[in-house]
């Protein structure tokens, strides 16, 4: 099982991704309030075209609308991955995953933090807590064999 000893922050982790995956395309869909600077933004990157050449021409909108679901599927492909270990992989394979998920999380944070968007900043950095609570807690007896150096 997923939740056993040993595993259960790292499918919590997993948990928290799909969370915030379905709060970001809720977020996604959220229209901006009509005449508001929002609203005229959207507009104008809706209304700008680039020409990307075999026919395509999307505007900047359909850029970032197709960038903003990639997060979307990327967060719940991620999490389907890490629950597939979490039920399946060894404890050796558990711990390597947890610790390469603690990075690509953490490596979100710094960028959220950076551009300064707080949402993704707040949610990913609960999901790093989580994680490293993950690292942090392992014992031989959680994960059903000893520490490997």
């Amino acid at each position: 099982s997923m939740f056993r000893k040993g595993r259960r922050l790292f499918s919590t982790a997993a948990i928290s991704l799909i969370v915030i995956a379905g709060l970001h395309t809720m977020g996604h869909f959220t229209s901006p309030e009509p005449g508001s600077e929002m609203a005229a933004l959207e507009a104008t990157m809706n209304a700008t075209r680039i020409d990307l050449g075999a026919g395509m021409k999307p505007s900047i909108g359909d850029i970032l609308s197709s960038l903003s679901l990639l997060m979307t599927i990327s967060l719940v492909g991620f999490a389907a991955l890490m629950l597939a270990i979490a039920s399946a992989g060894s404890a050796r394979m558990v711990r390597i995953a947890t610790v390469v998920t603690t990075a690509i999380v953490g490596s979100m944070v710094v960028l959220f933090g950076i551009y300064q968007v707080l949402p993704p900043f707040m949610t990913f950095f609960i999901t790093e807590l989580i994680l490293a609570s993950a690292i942090a807690g392992r014992t031989p007896d959680d994960v059903g064999e000893g520490r490997s150096a």
